[in-house]
This record gives C-alpha cells, structure tokens and sequence, in this order.
C-alpha cells in the first residue's frame, strides 16, 4: 500500500497507463491502488488540475492527460536516440565511407553524443560555428537561438561568418532548405553537411552530419547531401516524426545544384 499522496497519485498514474487507452472510473482506480475512493477522487482532481489525467464528462471515467503522454515520449526520446540513430550513422558511413556524428544542442554549444570513425564523442565546439551547431540553432525559437549567439567572435578561417546578422540570416536559410553546409568555415580543407533529425512533436532533437577533406566531399557532393538528408529523415521517421520530412522536400526546396544553403 502507498504510503504517501506523491506514492498514491504515482501508483493511480500508474493505473491508468496500465488501462492502455480504456477510461477507468474512481471506484475501480480506488479498488486497484487500494486507497479510499474519496483520497482517489481527490488525486484525480490534482492529477486533472495539471493536465496529467484526462476526464470524459458523459462518462465520468478517466484517462491519461495530455502532459502524462508528453512526459512519457520525452523520457523515451532521451533513452532512444543514440539507439535508434546508431545503425542508421554505421550504414551512412559505410555507404559515403566518411565520418558521421549525431550531436545535441547543449546550451550555446553542439555536443557530439555519437559519431562513427574519427573523433571521440564528446567533443564540443559553439553552436554557431558549424553546419551541426547551426542546424540546431535553425530548427529552435528564433529569440532563443539569439540569446545563444555572442556579439562577436573570431573567426576561424577567411570563410567563417563574421557578424550575427548574417549568421541569423544563415539559419533562416538553413530553416527553409533542411539542411546545412560547411565550406571550410570550421577548420581549412574540412568541410560538413548537417540535416535535422526530429521528434514527434516536430522538435529539433539532434543534427547528423558528416565531415571530410573538402577535395573529397565536393567530388560526391549532391549524392552525399542526399544521403544525410534521406538518413536524418530516416531517423526522424523511428523517433514518431510524422510530418513529411522527406528528402524530396529538404534538397528539392534548395536545389542542390544552385541555391545551397550553406551551414
């Protein structure tokens, strides 16, 4: 038996997600948690208040709430993604035979969370430095994006952007296309392409990229943009995203042979 309200109101959340679906009336949520029906009734009415149990008026039964179902898919989506993406980044490699990575914003910087071949997971760069970092920005409220780039910054080659208006600029490009490209603006003859992978709700979760020596990425560029492009959305497609982020529409829209959307 519960000792606590937090233990009781947790073991009838418990119930209701156990019913799959079927509403499920006071009497019986009291009789299967083993608590009086007036303690039941009043967890509910807490449980209603913030969203997480939902009542049908005619019938009088309950349901999960909106926010119980939103909580539960985040939990999966954090516990998911590297697993998901993993053979999804393993055939990308072995088909373009470059490095991968799968990265997540973290504050005003994109941290690697998985990558086949090259550098280790972990590491770390600002955000608004390269096509990954910049796909995330892109795919994020455009004031909260905003807060996460500085007023200045050293650039790191003769290609890297200089001021914010032109990176913000960037991630309304990098918005529109669905993808994004770094041309040696990360380091001298390194380039990058990244594209979004998103959640169910059709949050940016994280960004695939692959980077490579630039004399060998411009040899297969538009094959490999399509390949990233087709793989995020593969991704995308097994964490619940349903809304038509297809490759057609992301290099379609900018045209990968004129109007590049840079990173």
């Amino acid at each position: 038996m519960a000792d606590t309200s937090v233990d009781k109101a947790l073991l009838v959340l418990r119930e209701l997600t156990s019913a799959r679906g079927d509403a499920i009336g006071v009497r019986e949520l009291a009789e299967r948690v083993r608590i009086p029906r007036a303690t039941c009734h009043r967890l509910l009415q807490a449980l209603l208040k913030h969203g997480y149990a939902r009542q049908d008026l005619a019938s009088q039964r309950y349901t999960l709430g909106i926010r119980s179902i939103e909580l539960g898919f985040t939990a999966l989506r954090g516990l998911r993604l590297r697993e998901v993406a993993r053979p999804f980044l393993e055939q990308l490699v072995a088909t373009c035979n470059e490095t991968a990575s799968l990265s997540v914003l973290d504050g005003a910087e994109s941290a690697y969370i998985d990558r086949v071949l090259a550098t280790e997971v972990g590491s770390r760069n600002p955000a608004y430095s390269s096509a990954a970092g910049r796909t995330l920005l892109a795919y994020i409220d455009r004031d909260q994006a905003a807060k996460l780039i500085p007023d200045h910054w050293t650039p790191l080659t003769s290609q890297s952007l200089c001021t914010r208006t032109a990176l913000l600029a960037r991630l309304d490009e990098i918005a529109g296309a669905g993808y994004a490209i770094d041309d040696e603006e990360w380091g001298e003859g390194v380039s990058c392409v990244a594209a979004p992978v998103l959640a169910h709700d059709s949050q940016i979760q994280a960004a695939l990229s692959v980077v490579g020596p630039t004399s060998r990425l411009h040899l297969k560029f538009d094959r490999l943009l399509s390949l990233v492009v087709a793989t995020a959305a593969e991704i995308s497609a097994a964490m619940g995203y349903r809304d038509g982020l297809t490759e057609e529409r992301m290099v379609g829209s900018g045209g990968v042979g004129g109007g590049r959307a840079r990173g």
